[in-house]
């Protein structure tokens, strides 16, 4: 059905129905692309819409709009792009990807999708785009990059003096933190109700146990646990734990648990 059939459709059902002129636009765009095809590639720019949502939006088709901070997706008729700035996080390639899913469900876009880095990109990549082959912040993004609001995290955070982690972070996607100043404080303050733990259990069904009452002293040095915010999602592997792959480092090993964490949990983060 066209855009008008349905929505008359709707209205005989409902009559009170009468959509947003935003929604009626986007909707008269999407019929368009979808029964013309794509006329002309379209960039879009991954970008937080919440502090647990993260939403594509259209820019312009130039290198001008290009940020180290996020992930793009360039839409072309046989080749979806998903690039991945430099200081970009996990989040926002995770829901590049999504997209790119969404774009090959909803408009028959192209099943080839190839992810490049920053400083790798292809002939065929800059082909589509306007400008210089050079990338640099936009300062015009700041409000959403510059906080860097949405993340998951490793952390090498010390439980007690018995256990002390010593996690670095070798990817760009993944920020670490070290908390030894806070063992100079014995005291905690209390968790906040949205703030939730839970324990890595590799041999039960249910992986991820829930800690309602979590405090320091059940932080053990052979496991992990994942601590969930509104604005990240922390994961803390012990000094003892040992990766499955012998040449994966812990920071990599933590980092897959975190994607399985935020699968099993139905979550569309950000590390």
């Amino acid at each position: 059905w066209v855009f008008l059939k349905a929505e008359q459709f709707v209205k005989a059902k409902r009559y009170i129905c009468n959509p947003n002129p935003g929604f009626v636009g986007r909707l008269v765009v999407w019929q368009k692309r979808f029964l013309e095809g794509l006329s002309a590639p379209l960039l879009y720019r991954m970008m937080p819409h919440s502090q647990i949502l993260i939403v594509p939006k259209n820019v312009d088709l130039t290198t001008a709009s290009l940020d180290p901070r996020t992930t793009f997706m360039l839409y072309t008729k046989s080749i979806l792009y998903i690039w991945m700035g430099e200081h970009t996080t996990h989040a926002y390639t995770v829901a590049c990807r999504r997209f790119a899913g969404q774009l090959q469900k909803y408009e028959g876009a192209s099943m080839d999708v190839v992810e490049i880095n920053q400083g790798d990109e292809p002939s065929a990549f800059w082909s589509c785009l306007k400008g210089p082959e050079e990338v640099t912040t936009r300062a015009e993004y700041d409000r959403d990059y510059g906080n860097s609001n949405l993340t998951i995290s490793t952390s090498s955070l010390s439980p007690s003096s018995k256990s002390s982690s010593s996690l670095s972070s070798s990817s760009t996607n993944i920020n670490s933190t070290n908390s030894h100043s806070s063992q100079s404080s014995p005291q905690q303050s209390p968790r906040p109700d949205n703030v939730k733990v839970f324990k890595y259990e590799e041999e039960e069904e249910e992986q991820w146990e829930s800690f309602v009452d979590c405090e320091r002293d059940d932080l053990e040095p052979n496991s992990v646990f994942i601590v969930h915010t509104p604005t990240n999602v922390w994961v803390w592997v012990g000094e003892e734990v040992e990766p499955d792959d012998d040449d994966e480092s812990r920071s990599e090993y933590g980092r897959s648990l975190v994607e399985n964490y935020l699968k099993t949990h139905e979550i569309s983060p950000t590390p």
